[in-house]
């Protein structure tokens, strides 16, 4: 289909949420009511504003179209019965009891807990939180009908105090969650085991124990508190009680991705990255330093990540914001300029022209620009190599002098690939002739690399090429005066043409695509930088010159995968029977299997939901604290009121 509209991590976050009217209480937003200890987080701060957006969101009023009832249906249907249910009968509650309960905030977070007795590893808990708001005595009559179900259900349970409030402990080990696994996926046949060995045994033979889960769940005042740490649940009720600890809206950190990313979306993630590479280090060293032995001058695993650049990352922050307009999805990651290197400064860029050039035919399915110094790249990932592992040095320098001198004795490349190399690179795709799964996952492509010297650039790479020995089919040609060279590599689909023109090497997976290129000066189509409106939605992502930008055609995508879809469901199952959740659900032996789920064919003629698409712009820079990156979906004219 065309780009996703409405994140997954929504979907799944939405589940919770409430139909009625909704109301604030006195618990605190996700940032202040998190400890600054939080590792994670993904959540919803208020249900109502997002339910709200997510109304307008074309995919889901795509999903609530009459034409799409069929498929929805049916799907919705097996869903219930299969899934939803067995699980409901397998951990003896209703889910439907939950779904009218949040009115506030539904937020999922990870902490780092000290190690269990007898361990090195800290342990990753997690804590989900909802605020059930003016539905607060339904939320305790439901925690009571949980517990009790639970017991009869035949499940253990406990109760502990956390600062004077009850909690349920519900005990599960794995075996327990295996069984339950397989009774909702049911296994044709028990994977072959080493000899033995079984299910449930070690490399001995000997039967391992089996792990033992505590969940607790419980309220304070209007919010529910499910998690595996009794520490992290305290520290959240001492924060809501008003008695101290820091918070995460204190972290510096979570506090620098808040103006740009975090502040009123209806849907955000943040991700600690700083403390996940400390945690990264401290758990290489502790196993270097149990496997190194006396003489072992191998590289110090944690070392490396300082040197890779991965030590200067701070945060990884997630947003959706859905208005009027359309919907914005951004990313950013923050890490310092003055701290970059290795990899992380070989990535940045500067802020330059990114527009789509002349050339680039408004008719493409997708097209990115990107301003990176591929030269001044190279030169830092050569460096970062050396630096990380010194000893590759000689070998680097044995392969720039030596590659292609058996085919030419002058030829140097150093000089005549990688210094070649220019600070533009442009990508574009075309729809295919053939209409099916397979021509659309791999699309006609142009890509054009800037250079110095083109032609130079060119017969650098056929010198490369020739490298690959026999079974590589090389092909020469001429088109408008400009010298084609075709290569077919062993296992590749198509043949790769190499061209220079304009600036630009040109690569190509497509004839009729690169000879349109060379022609382009007499093309009488319009150009992609005229289409109607591209400037304006380019400035919902910071314009195009900021040094990174791109342009995805959802519309005529989503009309192209419409027609490939109603034709070939076998093709989906088997794609989805080779994944093992496939395989359980029995699409890798009966494509019927699958259409019992989903009936491709009930998917109605493109020109039926037509107006729920539309382009996505979207575009990249780098700033003096972050890497950002936004997508903008208009709303498509159509839906406009």
């Amino acid at each position: 289909m065309a780009p996703t509209r409405l994140h997954p991590l929504t979907l799944a976050l939405l589940v919770l949420a409430s139909s009625v009217p909704w109301s604030r209480g006195a618990t605190p937003v996700p940032e202040k009511l998190l400890p600054a200890s939080t590792l994670a987080v993904v959540t919803v701060p208020d249900v109502n504003r997002a339910r709200t957006a997510f109304d307008l969101n074309p995919g889901f009023r795509l999903m609530q179209d009459p034409a799409m009832k069929p498929i929805v249906d049916k799907f919705l249907a097996k869903w219930r019965t299969d899934v939803v249910a067995k699980l409901e009968q397998q951990f003896s509650i209703k889910f439907g009891d939950y779904a009218g309960l949040a009115q506030g905030q539904v937020t999922l977070a990870w902490m780092m807990s000290p190690p269990p007795p007898g361990k090195e590893e800290p342990k990753l808990s997690s804590l989900l939180l909802l605020d059930a708001g003016t539905n607060s005595a339904q939320l305790k009559t439901t925690l009571e009908s949980l517990r009790k179900k639970w017991v009869d259900g035949g499940h253990q349970v406990k109760v502990e105090k956390i600062r004077g409030l009850e909690f349920t402990a519900l005990i599960m080990n794995s075996s327990d969650i295996e069984k339950v696994f397989d009774k909702v996926f049911p296994p044709k046949k028990e994977e072959e085991e080493p000899k033995g060995r079984g299910k449930g045994k070690d490399r001995d033979g000997k039967k391992e124990a089996p792990e033992r889960y505590e969940w607790l769940v419980g309220q304070s005042d209007s919010l529910l508190l499910f998690g595996n740490s009794a520490a992290d649940i305290e520290k959240v009720l001492s924060i809501q009680a008003g008695g101290g600890g820091s918070t995460l809206s204190e972290l510096p950190a979570f506090a620098g991705d808040v103006p740009s990313v975090i502040r009123d979306s209806q849907v955000y993630l943040w991700v600690n990255l700083q403390e996940i590479v400390k945690v990264g280090k401290k758990l290489l060293a502790a196993g270097e330093g149990r496997a190194k032995r006396p003489g072992d001058n191998s590289p110090d695993p944690a070392a490396l990540i300082d040197s890779s650049g991965l030590g200067a990352l701070r945060s990884l922050a997630y947003s959706q914001h859905t208005t009027a307009e359309g919907s914005s999805y951004d990313l950013r990651i923050s890490v310092p300029e003055s701290e970059r290197k290795g990899i992380i400064k070989m990535l940045a860029f500067p802020a330059k022209e990114a527009s789509p050039p002349p050339f680039v035919p408004s008719d493409v399915l997708s097209f990115s620009r990107s301003r990176l110094d591929l030269s001044k790249a190279f030169d830092t990932l050569e460096a970062t190599i050396i630096g990380m592992f010194p000893s590759s040095s000689s070998v680097i320098k044995m392969v720039m002098e030596s590659a292609g001198k058996d085919k030419d004795p002058n030829f140097d490349l150093r000089k005549s690939l990688f210094s070649n190399l220019g600070d533009d690179s442009i990508n574009y795709t075309k729809a295919p002739k053939e209409r099916t799964l397979a021509a659309l996952g791999n699309p006609p492509s142009v890509h054009l690399i800037a250079a110095k010297d083109p032609e130079q650039l060119a017969n650098a790479v056929k010198v490369l090429v020739s490298q690959f020995g026999p079974q590589t089919t090389k092909k020469d040609r001429e088109f408008q005066g400009k010298k084609i060279f075709s290569v077919s590599l062993p296992g590749s689909q198509r043949p790769v043409s190499i061209a220079s023109s304009g600036g630009y090497l040109v690569v190509s997976d497509d004839d009729a695509a690169l000879e349109e290129y060379l022609r382009s000066s007499d093309r009488k189509s319009p150009p992609l930088r005229d289409a109607l409106g591209l400037s304006q939605d380019a400035g919902k992502v910071r314009g195009m010159g900021t040094g990174l930008f791109g342009y995805v055609n959802g519309l005529e995508s989503a009309r192209l995968q419409f027609e490939a879809l109603r034709k070939e469901s076998g093709s989906v199952a088997n794609l989805l029977g080779a994944l093992p959740i496939g395989a359980r659900l029995g699409f890798d032996e009966d494509t019927k299997a699958f259409k019992e789920w989903v009936d491709l064919s009930l998917l109605p003629p493109f020109d039926q939901v037509s107006q729920y698409f539309n382009h996505t712009v979207w575009g990249g820079v780098f700033s003096p604290d972050a890497f950002e990156l936004r997508f903008f979906e208009p709303v498509p004219p159509k839906l406009k009121k």
